[in-house]
C-alpha cells in the first residue's frame, strides 16, 4: 500500500472527477477503525450540493470530503457526518490532511514566485530595452523645443489639445459678408499622434527600473524555502502588481513610436505660422527641421 505521507490533497473542482476514479462508490458503510485517510475535499454550489454516501447518512451538503477506507474503497461524506461516523479518528486524520493541504499550497505558491520572477524578469528587461531608445529620442524632441520658449508654449498646447493643431485662417467671403469683417477663422490644420507619450516619457525606463526590476531581483536572491506565510503573500502580490507598471509602458511606447515618425514630426512645422511675428524667425524654423532626427535614436 502507498505511504499515505506521499500522497498529495486533491481539491475537487466537480463531483464527476471523484465519482469517476475507479474505488469510489456511491454509498459505504463501515465501522469507525476502517478510516484511512481523507482523498481530497471538494466545495460546491448549493444548486450542486450532495447527499451523503456514508453509512446511509444521506444528508444534504455541498461542502466535504472524499475519504479512503484501509479497504481501498472511497466514498464522499460531509465534514459533520464524518466527525459523527469517526471520532477522534477523523480529527487525526483531518489535521494530517490540513497540514498536507498548507504543505501543497505553499509549494504552489514558491513554485509560482520562481516561475512569475523569472518572466517577469524577462518582460522587464525586454520593455526597458524598448523603452530606452524611444523614451530618450522623445526627450531629445522636447531639448530641441525648449531652445525656444515660444515654440515650448506652442507645443505645449497642442499637447493639452489631444494633438490638435489649431490654426487662424480668412474667413471666406460669404462668411466675412459684402463689406468683410477682418475675422478670421479657427480651424484644425493636423493632428499630431502619439502626444500622449509626453508625459510619462521621463518616468518609464525609471518605473521599470524601480519598481520591478530591482524589487523582483531582490526577491528572487533570497532563500525562498524560509519565507513566512506572510512573506509569501507580499511576494505574489509584487508580482501581481507589477502588470499595471507594465501596461504603463507599454503604452508609453505604442504612442512614442507613432509620435517619432518622421512625418508625424514634420508636421510640428505647421507650428510656425501661428507663433506672434516676432517668434517667426529663422532659429525656430531650424529647430523644427532638426526634429525630424530625434527619429533615429529610437530605430
Amino acid at each position: 500500500m502507498q505511504n499515505t505521507s506521499d500522497r498529495s490533497p486533491i481539491q475537487f473542482q466537480n463531483a464527476e472527477e471523484f465519482q469517476s476514479r475507479p474505488n469510489y462508490f456511491s454509498e459505504l458503510s463501515c465501522s469507525s477503525t476502517e478510516l484511512d485517510y481523507i482523498v481530497g475535499k471538494y466545495g460546491f454550489s448549493r444548486e450542486k450540493s450532495l447527499k451523503c454516501g456514508l453509512n446511509g447518512c444521506h444528508t444534504t451538503h455541498w461542502h466535504g470530503f472524499v475519504i479512503a477506507l484501509k479497504s481501498g474503497q472511497e466514498t464522499h461524506c460531509g465534514q459533520v457526518c464524518g466527525a459523527k461516523a469517526f471520532g477522534v479518528s477523523w480529527d487525526e486524520v483531518e489535521a494530517t490532511f490540513q497540514r498536507k493541504e498548507a504543505e501543497r499550497d505553499r509549494s504552489v505558491a514558491l513554485q509560482k514566485i520562481k516561475d512569475d520572477g523569472v518572466s517577469v524578469l524577462q518582460r522587464c528587461g525586454q520593455l526597458i530595452t524598448k523603452c530606452g531608445p524611444l523614451e530618450s529620442a522623445v526627450r531629445t524632441v522636447l531639448e530641441e523645443l525648449s531652445r525656444e520658449t515660444a515654440l515650448v508654449r506652442a507645443f505645449e498646447n497642442i499637447v493639452k489639445n489631444g494633438g490638435r493643431i489649431m490654426g487662424e485662417v480668412e474667413q471666406s467671403d460669404f462668411m466675412r459678408g459684402a463689406k468683410g469683417s477682418g475675422k478670421r477663422d479657427l480651424v484644425l490644420l493636423a493632428t499630431v499622434d502619439g502626444t500622449s507619450s509626453i508625459g510619462p516619457s521621463k518616468d518609464t525606463v525609471r518605473s521599470l527600473k524601480f519598481q520591478v526590476e530591482i524589487p523582483v531581483k531582490d526577491l528572487m536572491s533570497q532563500s525562498l524555502e524560509l519565507l513566512t506565510a506572510k512573506q509569501i503573500e507580499a511576494h505574489l502580490k509584487l508580482l501581481n502588481d507589477v502588470n499595471s507598471t507594465f501596461i504603463r509602458a507599454e503604452a508609453f511606447a505604442k504612442h512614442a513610436e507613432r509620435f517619432l515618425i518622421h512625418d508625424n514630426l514634420e508636421k510640428l512645422e505647421m507650428l510656425l505660422p501661428q507663433l506672434p511675428k516676432r517668434s517667426r524667425t529663422d532659429r525656430a524654423r531650424a529647430i523644427l527641421r532638426r526634429l525630424h532626427t530625434a527619429t533615429s535614436s529610437a530605430e
